[in-house]
């Protein structure tokens, strides 16, 4: 009685297809994360560039824009407080307290899509705290998101005299602005970025991971929820396979503006 059944040939045949298969999803993969990292230092430029344009136009960078400039062109009032509208050319928060999410943080954003530099909208940015607590709240109402995943935000404040964007998860917002900020990025996605942007290294540069919006992230013994490996000769991103796609890094980037 004859046997059916596949030859050494066919299935070779079909090995080399599986094997094929997955090497075209894994290149498929790999070029849409590197996609999507272009995508985010392309916009990061774009806000530097528009940011730049408004203060050219306006004289006076958006959020920092003065109370008479405001009123002149019709742009959210304030009162021109510290923190408020103040001209003195860096992005800080009400009273200047940068933790704080309200004032020139919220109405960088808010100027920029006024002033046409940014395709961003933010419909309710006021010259006060935002009151996370009230009814409707979403933080895409004040800040824009990024392309690697949904609830991260690009957070716009001055660190170490330096207007710089701060990449993070804000998970909640208190009745007086205060923020309550989470990881947003693996250490494989964080390095890419500063890879491309930057000088590859987490404690170098224009980008730095951190810890918070004022604490530079010393890092620590590689493992799950570890941004920075700190066992090596030099700060690192943790880039060890079994952690370096987990979510948990923030990272700044000093802005051009």
């Amino acid at each position: 009685m004859a046997r059916s059944g596949f030859t050494l040939v066919e299935l070779a045949i079909v090995l080399v297809i599986i094997g094929l298969l997955i090497g075209g999803v894994l290149v498929g993969r790999d070029l849409i994360k590197a996609a999507t990292v272009k995508n985010f230092t392309a916009t990061i430029e774009k806000y530097n560039a528009g940011a730049n344009t408004f203060r050219i136009k306006y004289r006076a960078l958006p959020g920092d824009l003065r109370v008479t400039e405001a009123e002149l062109y019709g742009f959210t009032p304030r009162t021109g407080q510290p923190g408020q509208g103040d001209g003195n050319g860096v992005i800080e928060g009400c009273a200047l307290t940068s933790v704080r999410l309200g004032c020139e943080t919220a109405l960088f954003w808010r100027d920029m899509w006024q002033g046409h530099a940014s395709p961003y909208s933010t419909i309710v940015a006021t010259n006060v705290p935002v009151n996370g607590t009230a009814g409707g709240f979403t933080i895409d109402q004040y800040l824009p998101g990024t392309p690697f995943r949904s609830g991260t935000s690009v957070y716009m404040y001055a660190f170490n005299s330096r207007n710089s964007y701060y990449v993070a998860r804000i998970t909640a917002v208190a009745s007086d602005g205060t923020m309550t900020l989470g990881p947003a990025l693996t250490p494989q996605e964080a390095r890419d970025i500063d890879d491309k942007m930057d000088d590859s290294a987490p404690a170098n540069g224009i980008i730095r991971a951190m810890s918070d919006l004022v604490t530079y992230d010393a890092g620590a013994v590689p493992a799950n929820g570890v941004c920075v490996n700190n066992t090596l000769a030099s700060l690192a991103y943790n880039l060890i396979d079994r952690y370096s796609s987990n979510v948990s890094c923030m990272i700044t980037i000093r802005g051009s503006l």
